[in-house]
């Protein structure tokens, strides 16, 4: 709700989740986020995807670092998405299905999952922002428009003449992991409103306008309602406009 004043008790949290990460997670000898997972012969620290969680609230010590971690050839972006853990860690198995395909289980040890997926554009778009301007701002939209690209084609990858979006995909070859359908759909909806078309309110109630440029040459979004009013967003080959109410309000150039 706007104005409403717990969000202080959730800053306040969320200043806790981010210090227990830095001194939890964080690993100065891969200079990456990382976990202990337990293999036959040994426990080893893999590069874990909730490292890229971090950016909602941390930005990274070495940004240049981090981002070759997510795109280089041992990172998470795969061929067909975001690994849940990097490609040159112990315990990347990017086809495990554990026990077969099922409707519903989480499996953190390679292949890519749209809901980890989802967390790590709203917060690489999150980060985006927070730079404000300036060379490393445009490396982490490119890496945003590459992975949401992947993850938009996931929904077409199975069937052609319908969208589907399962819960795991192998990330090297696109093959799908389970047979839960129709997974994940309001994730890709609220990051294509408030990153791509960059359409938010703040929580004093004040429209936010922050797109990101994902290389389309036209893009529309209408009939977006927020306090009874109607707001539409058109954006041409990375020049966005804002209306309310048919009437234009604003405009910006995509990040």
């Amino acid at each position: 709700e706007i104005n409403d004043n717990r969000d202080i008790y959730c800053a306040q949290k969320c200043d806790t989740i981010a210090a227990a990460m830095k001194n939890a997670m964080w690993s100065e000898e891969t200079g990456f986020y990382t976990e202990l997972t337990e293999g036959e012969e040994k426990i080893d620290c893999v590069k874990q995807v909730g490292g890229i969680f971090s950016l909602l609230l941390l930005d990274p010590p070495n940004p240049i670092a981090f981002e070759k971690d997510m795109t280089a050839s041992g990172g998470f972006l795969q061929t067909f998405g975001l690994s849940t853990v990097s490609k040159d860690s112990f315990g990347y198995f990017p086809n495990n299905t554990v026990d077969g395909l099922k409707e519903h289980t989480c499996l953190w040890n390679g292949p890519t999952w749209p809901f980890s997926t989802g967390i790590s554009l709203s917060a690489i778009a999150s980060y985006i922002k927070r730079l404000k301007t300036g060379s490393l701002q445009k490396k982490y939209a490119k890496l945003f428009s590459d992975v949401f690209k992947k993850y938009t084609k996931q929904h077409i990858f199975m069937t052609k003449d319908r969208l589907c979006l399962v819960e795991h995909y192998n990330c090297e070859t696109g093959t799908p992991l389970s047979i839960q359908e129709d997974y994940n759909h309001s994730t890709f909806i609220n990051i294509f409103i408030e990153d791509i078309c960059g359409l938010s309110i703040g929580n004093d109630g004040s429209i936010q306008f922050h797109p990101i440029d994902i290389g389309v040459k036209f893009l529309k979004l209408e009939g977006v309602l927020i306090h009874n009013n109607e707001y539409c967003v058109e954006i041409h080959q990375g020049n966005a406009t804002l209306y309310l109410n048919s009437k234009e309000i604003s405009r910006a150039k995509c990040i």
